[in-house]
């Protein structure tokens, strides 16, 4: 059982530590969702447990974890969050295996290309005599594990596998009328909507490619079972990617796709280079009501550029515009070591107070990291 599931368990009173699927959470404890994501993640907030920590219930004793409870969904109830339900969605169409970043498949293109074949044939050919011998390719199949580690940690609904973007709303409805049937809770929504595909700067491979031209329609067929404040995590490639804050990205168009459809606190998470699907902190968050500019990255919103200000300011080092560049340079490098693998995939669902928590906490870190150190080194001739 995860963590976040053991958390959101030991609110409950004694007896319900076994109950059945088919319950749900109080009111009181949609506010648990967010808190146990930052225990999870080593974050103290307070009023909720330390990292490490069980949260004791209302006798003082603390709740024993059931045996035989674990599945696919979690423990047992349906976890609701912020008013709704979590949902995982992966890729599991092996023709968007990726050529470009396969061992196998690379040189197997260029000897093609050498033979006179056209890069789009190249692939082509490469991909289907790669699936001849591996159906699932690792790529692909990453989707699956990564979604089913988020289901398993997140006690979210059984995570969704599509071979076509058309599945992706017929998916999430029945997850959405299963989860409304076992609670008894017709208007239930969903609140967190996380793919697991590869993705571009202009588009998702959801199955099938979704491109920026096509987010308005393909939000319209889902808008409806979504809560207000959603928050849709893109765990692809690229798709925050974009000059200067990002833009006119696909997560950027996805979000002002919501906002135009009534989800006004909507929040959209892409990566913004090629990395892992869910470890990496090289990623942008697009949120609020507005649909002008773009996002902010992760380290810009750990390290704004008025804590870099604050710290030469205290340090007695000269804030000059180089000054302030080089530091931001050295702490969002620093940023990205300390964010990666769960802090990074989870930072967007968590609540204000949590992630102002996450935040402290990972500037707590910054003083005793070799970057902090070279900085040190630099302006030792400044420094009070």
């Amino acid at each position: 059982m995860s963590t976040y599931a053991q958390s959101a368990r030991a609110q409950a009173p004694q007896q319900d530590t076994e109950r059945p699927r088919g319950t749900v959470e109080s009111d009181d404890q949609d506010l648990v969702g967010n808190a146990a994501v930052a225990e999870r993640l080593g974050v103290n907030t307070p009023g909720s447990p330390g990292a490490g920590q069980d949260a004791e219930q209302g006798s003082g004793q603390q709740t024993a974890e059931g045996e035989g409870q674990e599945s696919e969904t979690g423990p047992g109830a349906v976890t609701v969050r912020n008013g709704g339900i979590i949902v995982a969605v992966y890729d599991h169409n092996p023709q968007n295996h990726a050529t470009s970043t396969c061992s196998r498949c690379q040189p197997r293109v260029a000897a093609l290309m050498a033979e006179g074949r056209t890069e789009n044939q190249a692939r082509a050919q490469a991909r289907q005599e790669h699936l001849a011998d591996e159906p699932m390719p690792n790529d692909i199949a990453e989707f699956e594990r990564m979604a089913l580690d988020f289901v398993s940690d997140h006690n979210a609904m059984p995570a969704i596998p599509v071979t076509h973007k058309d599945q992706v709303a017929s998916g999430i409805r029945a997850a959405l009328d299963q989860a409304r049937a076992e609670t008894g809770d017709p208007e239930l929504l969903v609140s967190t909507v996380a793919f697991f595909a590869h993705g571009f700067r202009d588009s998702l491979k959801l199955g099938t490619r979704i491109g920026v031209m096509q987010v308005s329609s393909f939000v319209s067929g889902i808008q409806a079972m979504l809560t207000n404040d959603v928050v849709v995590a893109n765990y692809a490639c690229d798709t925050g990617q974009g000059p200067g804050d990002g833009a006119g990205s696909f997560s950027d168009t996805m979000h002002d796709a919501l906002v135009d459809q009534g989800h006004t606190e909507a929040t959209v998470m892409g990566h913004t280079s090629p990395a892992h699907v869910t470890n990496s902190p090289d990623l942008r968050l697009f949120e609020g009501s507005s649909t002008q500019g773009g996002g902010q990255h992760l380290s810009t919103i750990i390290f704004p550029e008025s804590y870099a200000r604050q710290q030469l300011e205290q340090d007695g080092v000269p804030t000059t515009a180089g000054n302030v560049t080089w530091l931001r340079q050295k702490m969002a490098l620093f940023c990205m070591s300390a964010m990666q693998g769960e802090r990074a995939r989870d930072f967007a669902l968590l609540g204000e107070a949590e992630r102002q928590a996450m935040i402290e906490q990972v500037r707590a870190e910054w003083p005793s990291s070799q970057h902090y150190r070279d900085y040190e080194q630099r302006t030792r001739a400044w420094r009070r």
